[in-house]
């Protein structure tokens, strides 16, 4: 493979702070592109839906479990890409374990990428040339998944649940402000970001900066682990590891006091091709260089840009994946197993996928989706 570099994302740390300020000042001046899309289809036939499945995978321990994932997903209706950390696990391994080394399928591919840790901007560089790879394929949703998830429901109950709502994005959008009423600042929810309208975030935070004396700007977020780490980053892809440089702050309450929305959410998401496209699209330069300088740039892309795109005119749904976090700051989710199964049962449509799980703790877990699984397409071939 290439070595991953993306000039607009590579700043040396001697550069760090000069990057940092021209990339900030451009953002808070021009704003983002404009969505180029008028309004999308809300409901479009299942059969006509396509899907692309982006995963990447790291481990060789976990191929088992990518496999049955495989077995439960795959349709020749649809698209996969499998990113492999060549770094960590040879990519023919990957092959074998799909039932690829002797014969290929053309709706599935195996792809070496470099390796990409955790939270910074290069593995979120592996995301987008994946994504830019998927382009040549005519897809309306790309699904993008971690070799630790696992589907709550059959492919063709996806099929159908994302066919009805084909302009919504499954983002876990978490804004880090909102607005309330002086008065109602105690119950600011994030929850208050997803209904079932179209959402332009730009347009919302542009009263950020305007007067209202009966509404404030509640900080609502800050007790995230990544808000509270101050640090910026210098990175440049795959020549050298990502670091922190401790005298050069990422500029949050500079970027909150001028209107510029910042949010987090899961890097597991499922997106429109349309909002794909667009992250993809010249234009976003500098909002790449400064969301590249966050300690946890994988983790704020996704729900920075949407609240940020003036007039967005998709949806963000409240369906996703179901995850669990441990109790204080971890910011890595716990492994999902039957004491679960009560919350996920209650609210099984809400899932479309959960994580993390592994085939031994997680073993009754799945055996039980494994279960609903197969009734549900016995139920859809009736």
């Amino acid at each position: 493979f290439l070595p991953l570099v993306d000039r607009t994302v590579c700043v040396q740390p001697e550069n760090l702070a000069s990057a940092m300020s021209v990339s900030t000042a451009a953002v808070l001046k021009e704003g983002l592109p404009q969505w180029p899309h008028g309004s999308t289809a809300r409901v479009v036939p299942p059969v006509d839906l396509r899907l692309a499945f982006l995963v990447q995978l790291s481990y060789e321990d976990k191929l088992p479990l990518v496999r049955r994932v495989y077995n439960k997903l795959y349709s020749p209706l649809d698209f996969f890409l499998y990113m492999v950390d060549a770094a960590k696990l040879n990519p023919d391994r990957v092959k074998e374990t799909l039932g690829l080394s002797m014969s290929e399928l053309p709706n599935v591919h195996v792809e070496a990428s470099p390796h990409a840790d955790y939270f910074y901007w290069p593995r979120v560089q592996v995301l987008l040339k994946g994504l830019s790879t998927l382009m040549e394929y005519p897809w309306d949703f790309v699904v993008h998944l971690s070799e630790s998830d696992y589907p709550v429901h059959s492919v063709s109950w996806i099929r159908t649940s994302l066919a009805q709502q084909r302009d919504s994005n499954f983002i876990h959008v978490m804004p880090r402000c909102v607005w309330r009423k002086a008065q109602q600042q105690d119950s600011a929810s994030w929850w208050s970001f997803f209904d079932d309208t179209p959402r332009d975030g730009a347009a919302e935070y542009d009263r950020f900066v305007e007067e209202d004396a009966d509404e404030v700007l509640v900080v609502n977020n800050e007790e995230w682990f990544w808000w509270k780490s101050e640090q910026a980053v210098a990175s440049c892809g795959s020549r050298f590891e990502p670091k922190e440089i401790t005298n050069v702050k990422f500029p949050t309450e500079q970027l909150d006091s001028a209107g510029f929305a910042l949010g987090h959410s899961s890097e597991w998401v499922i997106v429109t091709r349309e909002l794909a496209e667009y992250s993809l699209s010249p234009g976003l330069e500098h909002f790449k260089r400064l969301v590249g300088m966050h300690g946890a740039a994988d983790e704020i892309f996704w729900a920075t840009l949407v609240l940020n795109i003036p007039n967005f005119t998709q949806r963000i749904s409240r369906q996703g994946w179901y995850i669990q976090w441990g109790s204080g700051n971890g910011h890595s989710p716990m492994t999902v197993d039957m004491t679960h199964w009560p919350r996920i049962d209650a609210d099984r449509d809400g899932f479309i996928f959960i994580r993390k799980v592994d085939e031994l703790g997680s073993a009754d877990l799945l055996h039980t989706l494994d279960v609903l699984i197969q009734d549900e397409q016995v139920g859809e071939g009736s």
